[in-house]
């Protein structure tokens, strides 16, 4: 071995080593104190999620599963008429425990909590991956995946979440592993990605609605990607396009089919019940509906606070 090679091979394992070290403390940040409320179940979102959980159940087949109205996945066959929340962490959750034997009240919290701290965990490596992407796409500097990873990793909100059983930590994983491969396309041209992307969209769609946020950053990416101008011929842009809507379309059906309002694939009309839950989310966040959670905001200056804060 040369020693050009000898030196590649060290940079690799220094590169792997720092990597490894960075995700340990990302991991340990996020599981310690796992049990911070001592079994008292005192966030409100958490004890919504995991008491619905606890009435799920597993259905029998995949066809009852992907039919909104049979399946026991499903909230609204519980008598939960409101339910904004994708499906998909509670789902993956719900398999978790029940293969364990841990299917109750306190341990479906438990679980919860450590799966969001492991898939929180995986972000990071996954905001090492994109930072890698970009580095090779705008020629930045090699330190910047490190620090990306690094300051994900020790970001007060993220370990905050990945505390909790709810879905925000799972959202921003489907989000984040959607734009990596995106990127990726980016830069190779490879359509797999296009559906790897389109993939993990959908999956974000089926943990929370807000997911739909990042769709023009995908988009863009879909009609500009770096190695070409402007595609020539539309139909290009169309095939692309049209690719990624399918297979999202796909996901978002197999990883929340109570988004839908039946099963049939070939029948896309949202299920009225959610769209009635979005109403009602709209109207209280209205300041004068004074509801509980949104009178925090009242007199104060949009964005500006924010910022701010």
């Amino acid at each position: 071995m040369t020693h050009a090679a000898e030196n590649v091979k060290r940079a690799r394992f220094q590169r792997v080593i720092l990597i490894l070290f960075i995700l340990a403390i990302a991991a340990a940040a996020r599981i310690y104190g796992y049990n911070w409320d001592q079994g008292n179940h005192l966030h409100p979102d958490e004890r919504m999620i995991t008491m619905i959980s606890c009435e799920l159940g597993i259905p029998s087949s995949l066809s009852e599963y992907l039919n909104p109205e049979l399946s026991p996945l499903n909230p609204y066959n519980h008598g939960h008429t409101f339910f904004v929340y994708g499906i998909l962490p509670i789902t993956m959750n719900k398999l978790l425990v029940t293969a364990l034997d841990m299917d109750t009240y306190h341990q479906t919290t438990i679980v919860g909590r450590l799966f969001t701290a492991a898939i929180d965990t995986m972000t990071v490596l996954l905001v090492y991956l994109l930072a890698s992407v970009l580095t090779r796409l705008y020629r930045l500097d090699s330190w910047v995946p490190f620090l990306s990873a690094g300051l994900y990793a020790i970001a007060v909100l993220p370990i905050q979440l990945a505390h909790f059983f709810t879905v925000d930590s799972f959202l921003c994983f489907f989000m984040t592993a959607s734009i990596w491969f995106v990127f990726r396309f980016r830069e190779h041209l490879r359509w797999q990605d296009i559906c790897l992307s389109a993939g993990m969209f959908g999956c974000a769609m089926g943990t929370k609605i807000s997911a739909v946020y990042c769709l023009p950053l995908l988009l863009w990416c879909l009609i500009l990607p770096k190695k070409s101008s402007f595609p020539k011929h539309l139909a290009v842009i169309a095939a692309r396009l049209t690719l990624f809507g399918l297979t999202a379309y796909l996901a978002l059906r197999f990883t929340d089919p109570r988004f839908f309002a039946a099963g049939n694939f070939l029948n896309i009309r949202i299920n009225p019940i959610f769209l009635s839950n979005l109403d009602m989310l709209i109207s209280v966040s209205n300041p004068e509906s004074m509801y509980p959670p949104s009178i925090q905001w009242n007199n104060t200056t949009p964005i500006l606070f924010a910022l701010i804060n």
